[in-house]
């Protein structure tokens, strides 16, 4: 299955109340979001709590989205760990599942090594596991920081490295530069909530990872920009960009806005978080919700 292209959201993990696993509203946010025309779901990334998920966890969240998608819509699934044993049976389980492609970030001990080993890395990687792979370029998470010459270069010399989701503002000379030295055939993503999307495009960027909350908005602006409607994009952008910038002030508020959206719109049962969690004032939620309705993006 080819890489998918334009915004994809990232699936949140719901949990009841008492903080365990709900499949039930699992199975109803993956129906919402197919039914909104997604192109590709997310599973595992930053915003769906990963870091808090058990691998049984994990093997039940992938076999639950396995058993809707059935096989028709490109699954993108985080394989992050601390180390290459760990990262290897997380993209062997989302390549069990059907998973077209394992987005895996540097692991923090990779930070200060050399740009060979960050190859050997990767490579051993998917040479074992036999699935492409997306690299996330996310310095705020792993402490791995990349320049745009060696992300290029790492993902020329690995050829099953498909893409790259960058989300280390400036994000669009970055975009614009990989476009420039990356084979045709690699992708480059962008990510950070959307914040940057407006900019991303003009860079020619492939597609966007974001909330999946906001995704019906995001992917009208990127079809009003990709049909030529660039003025009409760039307003829909300007009235959405306080609500995003007020969502991303943490990782932790944009997970727990984007929980209380589908709560409240009936999607899932709950907007529970799970430790480790700093949790969002009510009247931060509030303010958050009442920008999103000014911009036109419901509660």
């Amino acid at each position: 299955m080819k890489l998918p292209v334009g915004p994809m959201p990232v699936v949140v993990t719901p949990f009841d109340r008492q903080g365990r696993l709900d499949l039930d509203s699992l199975r109803s946010l993956v129906e919402h979001l197919l039914a909104a025309e997604a192109p590709a779901l997310t599973v595992f990334g930053l915003a769906s709590e990963a870091y808090s998920l058990d691998d049984g966890e994990r093997q039940a969240i992938l076999s639950t989205v396995a058993e809707i998608t059935q096989g028709r819509t490109p699954l993108l699934v985080g394989c992050d760990h601390t180390g290459l044993a760990g990262s290897t049976v997380r993209c062997r389980m989302a390549a069990d599942y059907g998973a077209t492609a394992a987005i895996v970030p540097p692991p923090p001990v990779l930070a200060g090594y050399s740009p060979s080993l960050e190859a050997d890395y990767y490579g051993q990687l998917v040479r074992t596991c036999h699935l492409p792979a997306i690299v996330q370029d996310a310095p705020s998470w792993t402490g791995v920081r990349w320049d745009p010459k060696t992300l290029a270069d790492l993902l020329n010399a690995v050829p099953l490295l498909v893409a790259v989701k960058t989300e280390s503002p400036p994000t669009a000379p970055t975009i614009r530069w990989l476009k420039r030295h990356l084979r045709r055939n690699q992708l480059v993503y962008g990510g950070y909530g959307g914040v940057f999307c407006y900019e991303e495009m003009v860079a020619e960027v492939d597609g966007l990872l974001v909330g999946g909350a906001d995704f019906p908005y995001l992917n009208r602006i990127w079809r009003e920009f990709h049909s030529e409607q660039r003025r009409g994009a760039l307003e829909s952008y300007r009235v959405v960009v306080p609500y995003l910038l007020a969502k991303f002030a943490s990782l932790d508020t944009f997970i727990e806005i984007e929980k209380h959206h589908f709560c409240e719109t009936g999607v899932i049962a709950t907007a529970t978080c799970r430790i480790p969690h700093s949790a969002v004032s009510r009247e931060q939620v509030t303010y958050i919700q009442e920008m999103a309705r000014f911009a036109g993006l419901g509660t």
